[in-house]
């Protein structure tokens, strides 16, 4: 069917705002409405499905979130970031498999995200399978030495292994990496 995404594209623009500047002040309820009548109006809108899954998302309401980004990939697949999101949703459900999946295409259409391997590295470590974990972290680092989580992900490893001083080592360096903003 025909619609006009012209008209969808402004109402989600207008909506997203209202969202960035609404966050902490009320309930989400009235917004998660209003960007549902989007969806409902436009229900061929991946966009608008995004929207409402990671507003959903911030309401702690994680099955009906992970629903909408689904939906929003089986109507445009080639989106990295919502195949990350949608595997931060299904590990928020402790549905480690389906985390692992949406990890895993996210690295395939952006193989040089670091973060995108770093979120790998964390379905690794719920499923503790400890080596994979490690090999993630190392190469999330590989491909961005910034990436503070990814030396804490390997203290971490170091420490469960009781290699204390190469856990240590590897603290130091996420908080040397550690910007300002998130150090306090």
């Amino acid at each position: 069917t025909m619609w006009n995404q012209g008209d969808a594209r402004d109402q989600l623009i207008q909506l997203q705002d209202t969202y960035t500047n609404y966050r902490d002040e009320q309930p989400l309820d009235s917004i998660i409405d209003k960007v549902r009548q989007l969806v409902d109006k436009y229900p061929q809108f991946a966009d608008a499905h995004t929207l409402l899954g990671q507003i959903l998302l911030d309401a702690n309401r994680y099955k009906p979130a992970l629903e909408q980004l689904q939906k929003s990939l089986e109507l445009k697949p080639r989106q990295a970031q919502v195949h990350l999101l949608a595997g931060n949703t299904a590990l928020m459900l402790k549905d480690v498999d389906t985390a692992a999946q949406y990890s895993s295409q996210a690295i395939g259409l952006d193989p040089r995200n670091g973060r995108y391997r770093l979120h790998m590295a964390q379905v690794y470590l719920m499923k503790n399978e400890l080596d994979q974990a490690r090999k993630a972290l190392v190469e999330a680092l590989s491909l961005d030495s910034s990436l503070h989580e990814a030396h804490s992900g390997l203290s971490d490893l170091f420490a469960r292994k009781g290699k204390i001083s190469m856990a240590l080592q590897q603290i130091n360096k996420a908080i040397d990496r550690t910007p300002e903003e998130d150090a306090r």
